[in-house]
C-alpha cells in the first residue's frame, strides 16, 4: 500500500539498514567537489561510550524499534565505523550546501512569501519557487532527523498548510503545488513529523483540498498521501471525513464524485493516466479494505454501493481493457472483496444472490426474512409512510435524502455512539434504540400492570368471598363445637352415671349374694331350729321351751339385722 512504499522510498527494501547508512554516504560523497579518505579516530574502550554516540546516527534515521534492535546488535568495530562514516559523510553536506539546507526557517520565510505573493509571471521566478519547494521536499526526505524535528517545532507544518489552503488557481495547476504536497507526503514518512501533521485539526481536509487540480502528478500524490493515512490508526475516519469536506469545498454533489471523475480522465500521456488511476484504484482499495471495514461487512457494502451509485462499474469494466497488470491487480482486489460480500450477504438471508439493483428483489428478501417476526409491522408502517412523502416540491427529493443518511447511520452506529463514517446527522442511534427498547419495555409493563391491577381486582372479590365463606363455615364450626362440647359433657356425665350404676350395681350384687347367704343361713337355721323343736316339743318343761322360743327369736333378730354399709 502507498504507506509501505513511501518507507521503501526512504529505507529500501529488503536490504538492512546499515545499507542505508552506506548510501547516503556514498550520496554525500558525489555531492562534494573531492574524496577525503575517513580517517577514523581511536575507537573507545568502553561499549557503553560507543552506544551512546551510536544512537545519534540511529536517531538520524527514524527508525522502527525493531530496526533499532538489530542496529544495536551489530559489533561494536562496525558500529563505530557507521559512526564515523554518517558523521564524516554530514560534515561533507554542512560544507557543500548552501546555508538554507542547513537552516529550515529559511525555508519557512519563503513559503509565507509564497503564500502572500500570488502566482509569478516570470518563468524565471516560477521555476525559482518549484526549486525552493523542491529542495524542501528533498530536506524533508533525506536531511538528518534533527532537521526534520527544527522544521516541525518552527511551525514548519502550519506554514507548509497554510500555503496548500491559501494558494491561488494559478498556483494550484503548477508543479509548485506538487512539490508542496511533495514536501507534505516526506513529513507524512518522518515518524516525529507525522505526528504533528496528525495533531493539526485541519491537516488532513487541507490536503484532500489539492485533488482540485488538473495537475495530474499532484493528484497521484494526493491519492497515495490519503491511501497511506488510512492504514494509520485514527487515520481512516480522517480520509472520509476529509472527502466529505472536500465535497462541500469543490461544491459537488455527492462525495466521492471527483474520485470516479478523476478514474474516468483520460490523458495524453498513458503512464501518467494509468499512475492516476492505479492510485485511485489503491485509495479505494484502501477505504473499503481497512479502519471499519477491516471487520464490518455493513460498512464495507454501504461505502461500496456509495462508489457504485456514482457509476463506478461501467468504468471498472472500462479499465480492464487497458490491460495493465499493476492496475489490473488492484481491480481484482476490489473485484474478490465485492463478491466475497455480497455472498456472506445473501447467505445472512439465505438466498443466492441479493440483486442491490432491483428494488422489488430487495423488498422481497425482506419480506421473506421478516414475515412472522416483530419488525415486519415496522417494516409495513415505514413503507405506508414513505408512500406518504410529497412527490412533487422543491424539497422532495431532499427528504428521500434525509431518509437515505438516517438509514444509513442506523446501519453503521452498532457498536454505541461511534460512526465509522462521516456522520451526516448528529444522533446517537444506539442511545435512540435504547430509549425505544425502554419505552416498549415500559408498555409491556404497563400492561403487564393492567393486567395485575385486574387479576388483583378479581383475586379481591374471590377473596371476599372466600372470607364469607369463612366466616359462615367459621360459625358452622363454632355452632358444631359447642354441639361436640355439649354432647362430650352429656356424654361424659353419662359415662359418670354409668359408672356409678355399675358400681351401684355391683354393690347391690354384692348385698344380694350376702342376702342369699344370709337366706341361706337363716333357712338353714331354720330347718335346723324347726327340727330340734319337733324333738324337743314332746320332752321339754314350759320354763325350757320359754328360754328355748327367746333363743330363737333372739337369733332370728340377729340374722334379719341389715348389713354394715360398705365402704366405697
Amino acid at each position: 500500500m502507498p504507506l509501505r512504499l513511501f518507507r521503501r522510498r526512504r529505507h529500501g527494501s529488503g536490504n538492512s539498514v546499515a545499507s542505508e547508512i552506506d548510501k547516503t554516504k556514498s550520496k554525500s560523497r558525489r555531492r562534494t567537489s573531492t574524496y577525503r579518505p575517513i580517517q577514523m579516530p581511536p575507537m573507545p574502550s568502553n561499549e557503553a561510550e560507543i552506544n551512546e554516540k551510536f544512537s545519534e546516527v540511529v536517531d538520524e534515521l527514524d527508525l522502527p524499534a525493531a530496526k533499532r534492535d538489530e542496529m544495536f546488535r551489530m559489533p561494536s568495530e562496525k558500529k563505530w565505523q557507521l559512526y564515523c562514516s554518517t558523521k564524516l559523510a554530514h560534515l561533507d553536506e554542512e560544507q557543500s550546501h548552501t546555508s538554507a539546507t542547513k537552516d529550515p526557517k529559511r525555508y519557512i520565510d519563503q513559503v509565507k512569501a509564497f503564500t502572500r505573493d500570488s502566482y509569478p509571471e516570470n518563468e524565471r521566478e516560477r521555476e525559482s519557487r518549484t526549486k525552493l519547494m523542491d529542495g524542501l521536499k528533498t530536506a524533508l526526505r533525506t536531511q538528518p532527523q534533527r532537521f526534520v524535528n527544527q522544521f516541525v517545532e518552527s511551525a514548519g507544518i502550519d506554514c507548509l498548510l497554510n500555503f496548500l489552503c491559501q494558494m491561488d488557481h494559478d498556483t494550484r495547476q503548477s508543479s509548485i503545488h506538487t512539490a508542496a504536497i511533495g514536501g507534505v507526503k516526506a513529513l507524512l514518512n518522518n515518524t516525529y513529523g507525522r505526528r504533528h501533521l496528525f495533531a493539526h485539526s485541519g491537516g488532513v481536509n487541507i490536503v484532500s483540498q489539492s485533488l482540485l487540480t488538473q495537475n495530474l502528478k499532484t493528484k497521484v500524490a494526493v491519492y497515495e498521501i490519503l491511501g497511506a493515512v488510512c492504514l494509520v490508526p485514527g487515520g481512516h475516519k480522517r480520509i472520509l471525513q476529509a472527502m466529505s469536506h472536500f465535497r462541500e469545498f469543490a461544491c459537488e454533489r455527492a462525495r466521492f464524485q471527483t474520485v470516479i471523475l478523476d478514474l474516468d480522465r483520460s490523458a495524453s500521456e498513458y503512464k501518467d493516466e494509468v499512475n492516476l488511476k492505479t492510485a485511485i484504484m489503491s485509495f479505494i482499495n484502501a477505504i473499503l479494505r481497512y479502519g471499519a471495514g477491516e471487520d464490518f461487512l455493513e460498512f464495507r457494502v454501504h461505502l461500496r454501493y456509495e462508489l457504485l451509485m456514482l457509476g463506478f462499474q461501467p468504468i471498472v469494466d472500462k479499465m480492464r481493457r487497458q490491460s495493465n497488470p499493476a492496475l489490473d491487480r488492484h481491480i481484482d482486489f476490489f473485484e474478490l472483496m465485492r463478491k466475497e460480500d455480497e455472498t456472506e450477504l445473501a447467505n445472512r438471508f439465505g438466498v443466492p444472490h441479493v440483486d442491490a439493483n432491483s428494488a422489488s428483489a430487495m423488498l422481497d428478501v425482506l419480506k421473506r426474512k421478516l414475515t412472522y417476526t416483530a419488525s415486519y409491522p415496522h417494516l409495513l408502517s415505514l413503507l405506508h409512510h414513505c408512500l406518504l412523502i410529497p412527490v412533487e416540491g422543491d424539497y422532495r427529493a431532499h427528504r428521500w435524502q434525509l431518509l437515505d443518511r438516517l438509514v444509513q447511520q442506523v446501519v453503521l452506529q452498532q457498536e454505541g455512539p461511534y460512526d465509522p463514517d462521516a456522520e451526516p446527522l448528529k444522533i446517537d442511534v444506539l442511545d435512540i434504540v435504547q430509549n425505544l427498547v425502554r419505552e416498549e419495555d415500559f408498555q409491556k409493563l404497563s400492561t403487564e400492570a393492567e393486567e395485575l391491577r385486574k387479576a388483583r381486582g378479581e383475586l379481591t372479590s374471590k377473596l371476599g368471598k372466600k372470607e364469607r365463606e369463612c366466616e359462615v363455615r367459621t360459625r358452622e364450626k363454632d355452632d358444631i363445637k359447642k354441639a361436640l362440647n355439649k354432647i362430650m359433657t352429656k356424654l361424659e356425665k353419662e359415662q359418670k352415671e354409668s359408672r356409678e350404676v355399675k358400681l351401684r350395681e355391683k354393690e347391690l350384687g354384692a348385698q344380694v349374694a350376702e342376702l342369699q347367704s344370709q337366706l341361706s343361713g337363716e333357712s338353714q337355721s331354720r330347718a335346723r331350729l324347726e327340727a330340734l323343736l319337733e324333738k324337743a316339743s314332746g320332752g321339754l318343761s314350759d320354763d325350757a321351751k320359754a328360754l328355748f322360743d327367746q333363743q330363737v327369736k333372739q337369733e332370728l333378730a340377729t340374722s334379719s339385722a341389715p348389713p354394715p354399709a360398705a365402704v366405697p
